[in-house]
């Protein structure tokens, strides 16, 4: 059994960031929603359970599902968010755990945007939160996925807020800073994180 550190945070406090400065450390990285996306690609089980649950209307002209109407429909329809997740989490875990067992370095990071939100903290031995005040989240998430303010404001409404996820956080990054003092934090993160690995994996 490995040592895991979930990694989550809001949407675009800048996750993929702070994984991938993990990732150059040698760190294997475990992404649940790079999972979840290979989970929805077409003729999949999880693809087919999606379809027939919401129809042919959310995918495209080939029937690749169009994952920008999937996800404006779960962020204004909370059954179907309900829906979506109890086909996707239940595998999502699965794959996670099954990847960990197969990683060879010290310890390993699942990146699990809803880890709180999709109870999933039982997944990891300590938690890590990304963190940005939500003036500057909402800002970065219009300008990157090109939403308007009321799109974009529904999708932090449908996440867990700051206190919440702060309420489990056995570390934290503030984000606001130059990416100098990003890589600064995570060097000390990845020599504190490679010493408790080791005395957890010496207790198991």
């Amino acid at each position: 059994m490995h040592f895991r550190v979930g990694l989550t945070g809001g949407v675009a406090c800048g996750k993929s960031t702070v994984s991938q400065l993990f990732s150059e450390l040698g760190v294997t990285i475990i992404d649940a929603d790079v999972i979840a996306r290979k989970l929805l690609e077409k003729d999949t089980d999880c693809y087919k359970q999606v379809i027939e649950l919401f129809g042919t209307d959310i995918t495209f002209s080939d029937g690749e599902i169009n994952r920008a109407l999937l996800r404006d429909l779960v962020f204004s329809d909370a059954t179907a968010k309900h829906q979506l997740e109890k086909i996707l989490h239940p595998e999502v875990r699965e794959q996670m755990l099954a990847l960990a067992e197969t990683s060879e370095t010290a310890y390993c990071i699942f990146v699990v945007p809803l880890l709180v939100e999709a109870d999933m903290l039982d997944l990891v031995d300590r938690i890590l939160v990304i963190d940005i005040p939500e003036a500057t989240q909402l800002e970065r998430l219009i300008k990157r996925d090109k939403l308007t303010k009321t799109q974009a404001q529904n999708i932090l409404n449908n996440q867990a807020t700051r206190q919440q996820r702060m309420q489990v956080a056995n570390d934290l990054i503030d984000n606001q800073n130059d990416i100098n003092s990003l890589k600064d934090k995570v060097e000390q993160l990845h020599h504190f994180y490679r010493e408790l690995a080791l005395k957890y994996n010496a207790s198991c």
